[in-house]
């Protein structure tokens, strides 16, 4: 990543379900299209087992965990959710 952020803030839960309530976490920060978000954290795993993660987005989303992709969902499109 290069230069520095416009906008950073600290989610309890990265889990938008409208885009009203993800474009009202960046208090006119950023425009509402044509932006790139990073989020990084942890996963708290408290029992043994398979997980399984997805993104839902309009237009471009990777996850990855540990350093591996566990979800590509790149590319122009529309709301589309990967798993």
């Amino acid at each position: 990543m290069e230069g520095k952020p416009d906008f950073v803030t600290v989610n309890e839960h990265v889990d938008f379900s409208n885009k009203a309530e993800f474009v009202a976490q960046n208090n006119g920060k950023f425009q509402n299209n044509n932006f790139a978000a990073v989020w990084t954290g942890k996963i708290p795993i408290y029992e043994g087992g398979e997980y399984e993660f997805s993104t839902k987005s309009d237009d471009g989303s990777r996850m990855f965990v540990d350093g591996e992709k566990v979800v590509d969902n790149w590319g122009l499109h529309g709301a589309k959710e990967v798993k």
